[in-house]
């Protein structure tokens, strides 16, 4: 009898202290002000958030950024400036279109992975920018080659001998 007693307390304070944990709620959680849905390549966006412990309590959660992880592969941590009262704004500026994974991090409590935004092309001017900071190297390199392909023929005709003085 002593020996299922035993067994039937610590059953019993196993159960009350396992239930009162799982009453605590997250230690952190992440709340937008507005949930961004797209995001336009080149284009800054305002990102609000706030982060409180078990949901309700202003947390300063130390160094906290917006970290992306892009199509090309490439990684972008965006810093976000505590605003207080666990209050947190990131400027966000991706650089390419395509589907990036996103998460926030904190220092020492969180990484809550985001899942899945959308990042629309440029408009065409970006386009048109992006377009001539590669076209225009080619097409100067193509008129120093003309320029010299052109002149080349002069040079030669100069270089040749020296006209001679008919002698009397």
């Amino acid at each position: 009898m002593r020996h299922t007693l035993r067994i039937l307390t610590t059953i019993a304070v196993l159960v009350m202290t396992t239930g009162a944990t799982a009453l605590a709620g997250a230690i952190t959680v992440v709340t937008f002000d507005e949930v961004p849905t797209e995001f336009q390549a080149g284009t800054t966006h305002t990102v609000s958030f706030s982060i409180l412990a078990h949901g309700r309590e202003a947390l300063d959660a130390g160094p906290t950024s917006l970290r992306f992880h892009g199509p090309d592969g490439a990684t972008h941590n965006f810093v976000a400036r505590y605003d207080g009262e666990g209050r947190y704004t990131a400027e966000v500026i991706l650089p390419r279109s395509g589907q990036w994974q996103w998460a926030v991090a904190t220092g020492e409590y969180l990484r809550q992975d985001l899942g899945t935004i959308s990042v629309a092309p440029t408009d065409g001017k970006d386009g048109l920018l992006a377009s001539l900071r590669v076209g225009l190297p080619i097409a100067t390199l193509l008129a120093v080659i003309l320029l010299i392909v052109q002149l080349t023929p002069m040079i030669r005709i100069r270089k040749g001998p020296a006209p001679t003085a008919d002698v009397v």
